[in-house]
């Protein structure tokens, strides 16, 4: 590590990061903006007054579009391609430790927010009690990169951040080194410059989606969706003005003058508003009689309230427009039926979902493939092979949901027609359980066939086997099952088996 500050080169390469930073940024923070349920109202000035523009309306669809998706890309870790699980056990021991399981699912969050995530990949300082490899997301509002399409990956990237007492903070990502710059509030600069010489970009891009020319990703949240939430606010306003106005069935006074009522021209709005109250709890329309004189006397009278069936009903038709952009069932946005929705209509729902988070799953792989080839040349100090990097793959959890009914099912269908072995770990994975719990299984499956190993030497030798026939009998089940160390029989111990 060296404090060599930025060159001119590398200054041009900032600046120019930058400047590309500020034009995805306002687009990116209106997106978080509708995720986080904070967007500014689009009001069209004409049936929503500016004094209703006060109440905070929200509707929750876009975080609901989003969610759903996410829900269905969950990263498990690394899964070993061939019969050496030494580099998948050596990529999940470091993902622990780095709690990558959540800095995946917050990269997957932001590129479906935003189009694109980040993971940085870096070496850490065990000196100082950090992993040997750190892998940390980083916010699309503070990343950028350069992308390069004959490699597709990226070459240069930039991260620009403010510390919690203002310091500002520039890195820089290149393909040999990662410089970093702290500007202090006081004016004082301070410059780390790695050289680590792998030739790779540690920041790595995580697209959601990829069009043909176009490397930023695209979001969840189109044009399409983001319009139907503005719409939906606006009707749900709409639906409170008509609560306060019209609901409530209004009084009127007829052939009635003002200050027959205790009005005067001279009242403050204060005034008026304090009288008015004293008239009626309901706001008053008064109607003075004809100048001509029609000896008409007052009467009183009210409006007739207006339900607010029409602002429900435009919002069941929002609810099926979004569910129908966004590959959901219309129930998931509040849209119900007198009649449920059979199995059937539920699977056909969920199918084009499913098939879009399987689409969003292998976009995001590209990404994962180059955060294992960084892990891995960090880990051993060089370059890994093609063999290495080909014999670990990244284990996401299936994207649709059966139930674990159905699960079960399945996999007692191909284990009957042996297509499957029995204690295959795919049948495991199939049945949802996580990799902690896999391993959990295989061991009890250890300790189980190692007790029936132990009860069935015991039950021969009670027979009058021979000490020869038990130790080759032994040794033929050892060879089928690991045996946990302290349960082999004294005769195999003693020759080193």
């Amino acid at each position: 590590m060296t404090d060599k500050p930025f060159d001119k080169t590398e200054l041009q390469v900032v600046q120019r990061l930058t400047n590309r930073l500020m034009r995805h940024q306002v687009p990116n923070v209106e997106k978080w903006q509708y995720y986080d349920e904070k967007q500014a109202m689009k009001n069209m000035g004409i049936a929503v007054p500016e004094s209703m523009l006060n109440v905070k309306a929200v509707v929750g669809w876009a975080a609901i579009v989003v969610d759903s998706m996410k829900e269905r890309m969950k990263w498990q870790g690394f899964l070993p391609t061939g019969k050496d699980s030494a580099v998948a056990d050596e990529l999940n021991s470091l993902a622990k430790i780095n709690g990558m399981k959540t800095e995946v699912s917050t990269a997957v969050l932001d590129g479906l927010i935003t189009g694109i995530g980040f993971l940085s990949v870096t070496q850490g300082d065990e000196a100082a009690g950090e992993p040997k490899v750190i892998v940390r997301a980083i916010s699309s509002l503070n990343a950028t990169f350069e992308w390069s399409r004959r490699l597709k990956r990226a070459t240069r990237g930039l991260v620009l951040t403010v510390g919690e007492n203002g310091e500002r903070v520039t890195t820089l990502y290149t393909l040999n080194s990662t410089i970093e710059e702290t500007v202090w509030p006081d004016g004082k600069k301070e410059t780390r410059r790695f050289e680590h010489g792998r030739n790779r970009c540690a920041l790595v891009p995580i697209p959601s989606y990829l069009l043909a020319g176009v490397h930023f990703g695209k979001s969840e949240l189109s044009k399409a969706i983001l319009y139907i939430v503005d719409h939906a606010v606006r009707t749900m306003l709409g639906m409170e003005y008509n609560r306060e106005i019209y609901t409530a069935p209004h009084r009127y006074f007829t052939n009635t003058e003002p200050e027959q009522l205790g009005f005067e021209e001279a009242d403050s709005p204060w005034e008026i508003a304090e009288r008015g109250y004293k008239v009626s709890m309901m706001r008053t329309t008064v109607i003075p009689p004809n100048e001509e004189g029609d000896k008409a006397e007052p009467k009183v009278g009210s409006f007739d309230p207006a339900p607010p069936t029409p602002y429900i009903e435009q919002m069941e038709m929002l609810a099926r427009q979004i569910a129908a952009r966004a590959g959901l069932s219309p129930t998931k946005f509040g849209y119900t039926t007198s009649n449920p929705p059979s199995a059937d209509a539920i699977r056909a729902d969920t199918n084009s979902h499913v098939a879009k988070a399987t689409d969003r799953i292998d976009f995001v792989d590209e990404g994962m493939r180059e955060v294992t080839y960084l892990m891995l040349s960090i880990l051993h100090g060089k370059a890994p092979s093609v063999e290495q990097v080909e014999s670990v793959a990244s284990d996401w959890r299936d994207p649709a949901t059966p139930t674990p009914a159905a699960a079960v099912d399945q996999a007692q269908k191909l284990v009957a027609s042996g297509i499957v072995p029995g204690d295959s770990e795919v049948l495991l994975k199939m049945c949802y359980f996580s990799p902690d719990e896999i391993a959990q299984i295989k061991l009890d499956r250890q300790r189980s066939m190692s007790a029936q190993l132990l009860e069935q030497v015991r039950e021969n030798a009670a027979l009058g086997s021979t000490a020869p026939a038990l130790d080759r009998e032994v040794e033929g089940l050892v060879n089928e099952v690991e045996v946990p160390a302290g349960l082999l029989p004294g005769s195999l111990k003693e020759r080193g088996e």
